[in-house]
């Protein structure tokens, strides 16, 4: 009995320290998003005096990959590069205030796009990302910002890759964004 105890012991033990030795061998991370600045989307441009319209609002982000692992042999392999293939964004007004009102309803706005960008190991790429679509700003309550007024709002937007030769791996990059949508003087 007492050697069937030490050796479901021992076992327990061996296997206990497999699993907690699998671990991500690289960080992806957004280093920078809108070059660090607050997303300023316009509800109505015009070109001209007589030529107006609706933007969309797409950002520039940037993504690191390193890696972390001390027992990495060869860093130059496409098994440690990541895949960017898709992102989610969903909004909440900054002022903690309520997602909703009167014919209105901020998780209306959540949207999804797909993406494809491989974020090399030790490297950076650069994605372009829809933040501010012009079918939420075509709506109530921002279509009425087009007589003035501020909307302030944060974006969080969930990045979802993983790594570049394994397509069942699945890893979420969380990033926030303050947006404030408004009738912006045009240039």
């Amino acid at each position: 009995m007492r050697r069937s105890a030490l050796c479901f012991g021992l076992l327990s033990f061996v296997l206990g320290c497999t699993e907690s030795a699998e671990q991500n061998t690289f960080v992806v991370r957004v280093s920078q998003i809108n070059s660090g600045s607050p997303l300023l989307a316009d509800v109505v441009r015009c070109e001209t005096d007589t030529t107006c319209g609706i933007p969309t609002d797409v950002v520039r982000t940037e993504f690191t990959n390193r890696i972390v692992s001390p027992n990495i042999v060869d860093p130059g392999t496409a098994w440690y590069d990541f895949h960017l293939r898709s992102y989610t964004v969903r909004f909440r007004r900054s002022d903690g205030g309520p997602a909703s009102g009167p014919g209105w309803n901020l998780n209306n706005f959540t949207h999804t796009g797909a993406t494809s960008a491989i974020i090399p190991a030790n490297g950076s790429a650069e994605v372009g990302i829809l933040v501010v679509p012009v079918g939420m700003k075509s709506v109530t309550p921002f279509l009425e910002l087009q007589l003035g007024g501020v909307i302030n709002l944060i974006a969080d937007i969930d990045f979802v890759g993983g790594s570049a030769i394994d397509l069942d791996d699945e890893v979420h990059v969380p990033v926030s964004l303050t947006v404030s949508v408004a009738n912006f003087a045009d240039e």
